[in-house]
């Protein structure tokens, strides 16, 4: 049974135990997810390096991450703080960004974590940019999702979500 439509912060971030809301003036997931995607599009063209395509690659699973969660929290729910797609995607009702994580995921998975910890490439330029391309879809959605704000003060932004928050 959903819950009545409950008003929310738009500049949320969350925290283990549920969702900590943030002056809008602070950074938001979506934002940093933005930021992410900006990385990648300002590196990757000049990347002749495998470090550097590697750094690009880690920027991907980040941006697809913060983006599903903001979701999440859009949705008004709590999300995981596991970084595996697997685990974040179960939080997530949203068909098309499911659908586009999950075309990315045994790419972004693997990124997520070994390129820090690998000696050896562990990504290549065409990968990430195809990655790339379905993280700026991801973007473009959560940007689209965006509830009409209907209050607004000096320090938060409030908008009608429905959800269990």
């Amino acid at each position: 049974m959903q819950k009545p439509p409950s008003l929310v912060r738009l500049s949320i971030v969350s925290y283990r135990k549920g969702c900590v809301y943030m002056p809008k003036r602070k950074i938001t997931l979506l934002e940093r997810a933005e930021g992410d995607l900006e990385t990648v599009r300002r590196l990757l063209p000049s990347s002749n390096d495998e470090v550097m395509v590697d750094i690009c690659a880690y920027h991907c699973p980040q941006c697809a991450e913060k983006v599903a969660k903001f979701l999440i929290l859009l949705e008004g729910k709590e999300y995981c703080i596991d970084h595996r797609s697997d685990q974040y995607l179960q939080d997530l009702d949203d068909t098309e960004a499911k659908e586009l994580i999950n075309a990315i995921s045994h790419k972004i998975d693997s990124w997520a974590t070994s390129i820090r910890y690998s000696r050896t490439a562990m990504s290549n330029k065409i990968a990430v940019t195809e990655v790339l391309n379905v993280c700026e879809q991801l973007v473009k959605l959560a940007n689209d999702r965006i509830p009409p704000v209907v209050v607004e003060s000096d320090t938060t932004i409030f908008a009608v979500v429905n959800g269990n928050g």
